[in-house]
């Protein structure tokens, strides 16, 4: 009995988990597609950034963000 709601536990928090991370992929992926449509950000290129930044004199802004 014990071992049965351990395992019907394990399925439940695997299932849980499985789920959330695929909600989580789908935000990070509807963000990157916002970020890039707006042409004033440069996203997850390094190397264009410092370039833009020597080109335009201005310092480069990273913003680290964390989707829940």
């Amino acid at each position: 009995m014990r071992s049965n709601a351990l395992v019907a536990t394990a399925v439940l928090l695997a299932a849980t988990t499985t789920a959330l991370g695929q909600d989580r992929a789908q935000k990070v992926e509807q963000d990157r597609k916002t970020v890039q449509a707006d042409e004033s950000w440069i996203y997850d290129d390094l190397d264009q950034a410092l370039a833009e930044a020597r080109r335009s004199g201005k310092p480069v802004m990273a913003v680290i963000r964390c989707i829940p």
